[in-house]
């Protein structure tokens, strides 16, 4: 059975009706002639952003000449829109940007994405997450703490606990696992953690090791989310400091693509990473 859920239930509709709207061959001014949406709300509905009255869509439906059996089915999918995801119970911590990554992070069938300097969310233990936490929150009290760890334990058992379950293809750079976050004894924790995450069917973690020079990611990292239904395609996420971007043109998913492609050639599985030898021990014995 297919996962769903709000926020891919919104971009669905959102993306037929865009459909819908491009073979009538109307304009945005006729279309807002034709009803009673505004500019703004039909570009929410379009994008997917926001709950989706039933009688929105049947009115465009109305001005495109939708068939009554396609009507329907948008329609059903319109009472989809206004379901409350998990994560909206942590609405006091999430910024609005990153919502709409939670429900499609909890909705795709495969996740792939390239960390140069952190072990990626979904991956972390409680220890190294905490570390995080603290060290990019340094004026959070304890309740904010325990808020972050609660979104996260979450976040993890909506993707991990599945069915079907998600295709996780996760590389990290070298330095994620150098970089001593917390302790040593905490950094063993997490990468045993990966170790054990990885014997999982479909999670996949790889390294990119110090030789493999340079390469086309070091611009930064990213996440790419894919989706088994044609109409649900992948999408490139970006995070800063302050925001998100969304990336949905096929151009640019191509290129982030090719880039996951080619830097996953140049990564080796984490065991092979773990288990080699280093320069200093070989000279030692």
């Amino acid at each position: 059975m297919a996962v769903q859920g709000p926020t891919l239930v919104r971009k669905q509709l959102g993306r037929r009706l865009r459909q819908l709207r491009d073979a009538s061959g109307l304009t945005e001014r006729q279309i807002l002639a034709e009803t009673d949406l505004s500019k703004s709300t039909l570009y929410f509905i379009e994008q997917g952003l926001r709950t989706v009255k039933r009688r929105n869509v049947r009115e465009l439906c109305r001005v495109y000449q939708a068939d009554a059996s396609v009507t329907e089915a948008l329609v059903r999918l319109a009472d989809g829109t206004g379901e409350r995801g998990w994560w909206e119970d942590f609405s006091d911590i999430l910024p609005a940007w990153f919502r709409p990554y939670i429900g499609l992070e909890a909705a795709a069938d495969r996740l792939m994405s390239y960390e140069p300097d952190l072990v990626h969310s979904l991956l972390q233990t409680v220890d190294y997450a905490t570390v995080v936490f603290q060290a990019s929150h340094p004026d959070a009290d304890q309740a904010g703490l325990d808020r972050h760890l609660a979104l996260l334990a979450k976040r993890q058992r909506a993707v991990f606990d599945r069915d079907p379950a998600i295709e996780i293809t996760a590389l990290l750079g070298e330095g994620v696992l150098a970089r001593e976050v917390g302790s040593p004894e905490l950094m063993a924790g997490q990468i045993q953690h990966l170790r054990l995450l990885r014997q999982r069917a479909k999670v996949d973690i790889r390294i990119l090791p110090w030789t493999a020079g340079a390469h086309p990611a070091m611009t930064g990292g990213f996440a790419l989310l894919a989706f088994n239904d044609p109409l649900d395609p992948t999408f490139v996420y970006l995070e800063t400091q302050v925001g998100a971007h969304y990336l949905e043109d096929q151009a640019q998913i191509d290129v982030y693509r090719n880039v996951f492609d080619h830097v996953g050639k140049l990564c080796v599985p984490i065991e092979e990473h773990l288990f080699k030898p280093s320069v200093d021990k070989d000279r030692t014995t």
